[in-house]
C-alpha cells in the first residue's frame, strides 16, 4: 500500500521569485531583504507578521502563507 506520516521536515531554504528576480533564501531575514529589494514591503510584514525568525519551522510557516497567497490569486 503505502504510508502517510504527519512530520514535515523543514526547508532549508527556498527559492522566492518576482517578476523576473529570483532569489535562495535561508531566512525570514532573507527573505525581508529580497522582498524589500523589489519593493514588496508591505507584502513582507503581512506575509511574515507573527512569525518568530528564531524558530526552526519559520521558513515551513513563510511557505505556507505564500501557498496560500497564491492559491487565493
Amino acid at each position: 500500500m503505502g504510508s502517510f506520516s504527519t512530520t514535515t521536515t523543514a526547508p532549508a531554504s527556498l527559492r522566492l521569485v518576482i517578476g523576473t528576480e529570483d532569489r535562495e533564501v535561508a531566512s525570514l531575514d532573507e527573505a525581508m531583504g529580497f522582498l524589500h529589494e523589489q519593493d514588496a514591503d508591505a507584502l513582507g510584514e503581512f506575509l511574515l507578521s507573527g512569525l518568530d525568525a528564531d524558530a526552526p519551522e519559520s521558513l515551513l510557516a513563510f511557505r505556507s502563507r505564500l501557498e496560500m497567497m497564491r492559491a487565493a490569486l
